[in-house]
């Protein structure tokens, strides 16, 4: 399942630590991203099903690609004829990998390089 930012949630902890009840696994990515991003999380907070269920993790409750994505009627952003916006461009560059999951898709929906 692909996020409408291109991470794919098989590969996010928080997803993985959901669908398996993997409570090491949530507590250890609440120490490790609350070090990364300067913040506290909790480990009850590292909960997810993914961004097209209504059980999402704290961070993305207010995503900005969830909102365009729906408003323009599109899976995720690599389908956007805009893409990348400043804001995408700006959450993607700690994430590469997501960011190669909407190159491809750009590519396929619209042809060419970027």
């Amino acid at each position: 399942m692909l996020a409408f930012c291109g991470i794919d949630c098989s590969n996010c902890p928080v997803y993985r630590a959901t669908m398996t009840n993997d409570e090491i696994l949530k507590r250890e990515t609440a120490e490790k991203w609350g070090r990364e991003f300067g913040f506290v999380l909790e480990k009850s907070e590292m909960t997810c099903t993914g961004c097209r269920s209504e059980i999402l993790f704290k961070l993305c409750f207010d995503c900005p690609f969830k909102e365009c994505c729906s408003k323009k009627g599109i899976d995720n952003c690599g389908q956007c004829a805009e893409y990348p916006c400043q804001t995408l461009e700006r959450f993607l560059r700690p994430i590469p990998e997501a960011r190669a999951n909407l190159d491809e898709i750009h590519r396929k929906f619209h042809g060419g390089t970027l």
